[in-house]
């Protein structure tokens, strides 16, 4: 029988440090997955680039999953009122 994983507690501190920045990112994220559901839509696309997305690439309040081919990183990004903030996806 499975059982399903407990989180940590340390992960419930995740939301009070550095300004909340970690937590701003998936919010944006989980917010775009659900939206994308909600319409129908297949926003779920891996974006490529040579360069990293700036601002008026990813619309407020969006997100994207953004693969910078010269540096070879894999990376979600979201647009949190006009900055973008990203976390590394390995």
């Amino acid at each position: 029988m499975m059982t399903v994983p407990t989180l940590p507690n340390a992960l419930s501190s995740i939301q009070n440090t550095a300004g909340g920045a970690v937590d701003r990112v998936w919010y944006a994220f989980l917010a775009g997955v659900r939206r994308a559901l909600a319409n129908h839509e297949a926003r779920l696309a891996i974006m490529t680039s040579p360069v990293d997305p700036v601002a008026s690439d990813i619309p407020p309040g969006e997100f994207r999953i953004w693969k910078n081919t010269t540096s070879g990183t894999l990376r979600l990004w979201a647009n949190d009122g006009g900055a973008l903030r990203s976390t590394l996806l390995t």
